[in-house]
């Protein structure tokens, strides 16, 4: 067990053990390292991991999907590995500077991981905008509720 040895409340990341700092703050690499590799980022410090180690993990576990957040991405999401790795960026604002467009991710039960992508109005399901007429349609069709309520 792994448990006993995390120690994850801590104010720098850098400050977490090897297995939290992983867990919590490591980013796909799909470009730059060696099958299997997990390694930390030149300009970071921060974990980084390839997709043999990604599909390891996954395997391993018995997970067929994993959704994540905190790497910036222009369109506010990246689609990875056949969809098997889903990276969602919730703000469209990053350290006082506009860095692109937010997202976030409605799913339903037995949605198949290659039907996700840009939410079709309509669908129920999907990568979505985060624009303001859009989530008080949203808000309104899904729950009867309105964000100024």
């Amino acid at each position: 067990l792994i448990e006993p040895q995390l120690n994850c409340f801590q104010e720098e990341h850098f400050e977490m053990d090897k297995y939290s700092q992983t867990i919590l703050w490591a980013d796909p690499d799909p470009d730059n390292l060696p099958d299997g590799g997990v390694a930390p980022s030149p300009r970071t410090g921060r974990p980084r991991f390839s997709q043999q180690a990604f599909q390891s993990f996954m395997d391993l576990n018995k997970f067929d999907i994993l959704i994540r957040a905190h790497q910036k991405f222009t369109l506010g999401y990246k689609l990875l590995w056949q969809n098997r790795l889903i990276s969602l960026f919730s703000t469209s604002t990053y350290d006082g500077k506009l860095i692109g467009k937010a997202k976030f991710l409605r799913l339903q039960p037995k949605i198949k991981r290659f039907e996700i992508g840009d939410e079709e109005i309509g669908e129920g399901f999907g990568i979505l905008a985060v624009d303001p007429e859009f989530l008080e349609k949203q808000l309104h069709q899904y729950y009867h509720a309105a964000t100024n309520a």
